[in-house]
Order: C-alpha cells, then structure tokens, then sequence
C-alpha cells in the first residue's frame, strides 16, 4: 500500500459522504413535501411528526458534512506525508 493508495481511499469515501448527504437531503426535502400536502389536508398531527422527521434528517446532514470535512483533512495530511 502507497500514500496514492491511501489518499484514493479517502477519496472514494468523500465521494461517499457526499452521495449520502445527497440521499438523505432528498429524503428530507421528501418529508419537507409530504408536509406541506398534510397541512393543506388539516392533518396538522401527521405533519408535525413529518416536520420533526424534516428536522432530524437535516441534523444527519449536518453531520456528515462534518464527516466529509474530516476525511478532507485526513487526505490533506496523507498528501502531506508524500512530502515529509
């Protein structure tokens, strides 16, 4: 295994970080959607607990952009070894 190995590693998996805030931000713009049709059907219940799922997938977001963050940096430091 190289340092090129490594950093293509860490690669692929931003790119998978990526694809699952993709994912997850379809889901939640699903919910966001969902939502707003239960609203307009007077089932304020049903569409309460839709906006709290729309709040929790947001959250899930967040937090895999701060995943995708550190593999970033983890790739930076990885590149930086090929020099030290």
């Amino acid at each position: 295994m190289s340092i090129e190995d490594l950093s293509s590693s860490i690669s692929g998996n931003v790119e998978a970080a990526e694809q699952l805030a993709a994912g997850i931000n379809a889901s939640r713009e699903q919910a966001n959607q969902l939502h707003g049709q239960l609203m307009s059907l007077a089932a304020e219940s049903v569409a309460a607990q839709l906006n709290v799922c729309a709040e929790e997938l947001q959250k899930a977001i967040g937090q895999v952009q701060g995943l995708k963050v550190q593999l970033e940096q983890a790739r930076t430091q990885a590149e930086a070894a090929k020099t030290a």
